[in-house]
């Protein structure tokens, strides 16, 4: 149980906070961001009680719900007033 939940957690470490995209950089680039990469690293091994915090926030129940609301995900045919309200003022706006 222990090992599943700490796999999960440096999963979810390195998905949100550690990992990087390097491959839009150049080599200047690459050589300007990666010491401070390597810092970022170390600040989230030391702030490690946050992280876990930030863990379980991102996988409750009440996170889903804002995060499908803020996304508009899950959107039913009842909250289709919302869309065309906002296709209205989209159309308007450009017009």
């Amino acid at each position: 149980m222990f090992k599943l939940f700490l796999i999960k957690f440096i999963l979810f470490l390195y998905k949100e906070h550690i990992y990087e995209d390097f491959s839009v950089l150049n080599t200047f680039g690459k050589i300007i961001i990666f010491p401070f990469w390597i810092l970022k690293i170390l600040y989230i091994i030391l702030l490690l009680p946050f992280f876990i915090l930030d863990y379980f926030w991102v996988n409750s129940k009440i996170y889903k719900v804002f995060d499908d609301a803020i996304n508009m995900r899950n959107i039913g045919e009842n909250d289709s007033v919302e869309i065309t309200i906002t296709k209205t003022y989209i159309n308007k706006k450009i017009k």
